[in-house]
């Protein structure tokens, strides 16, 4: 994988500040994740930038 640069970071900040105002605005519950990693036992793992949890 590529190391990460200015404009793919600087539109993780962008998506990530977005999600965290829209969020609360609309009354929705967030557990947010920055890189981690999913494991499925068997199939594939997946480690997106950020990830939340809702609910």
């Amino acid at each position: 994988m590529s190391p990460v640069g200015h404009d793919h970071a600087n539109d993780h900040t962008i998506i990530i500040f977005a999600v965290n105002l829209f969020a609360p605005l609309k009354g929705i519950p967030l557990n947010g994740l920055d890189c981690c990693t999913y494991r499925k036992i068997g199939l594939q793992e997946a480690q997106p930038d950020v990830s939340d949890y809702i609910g």
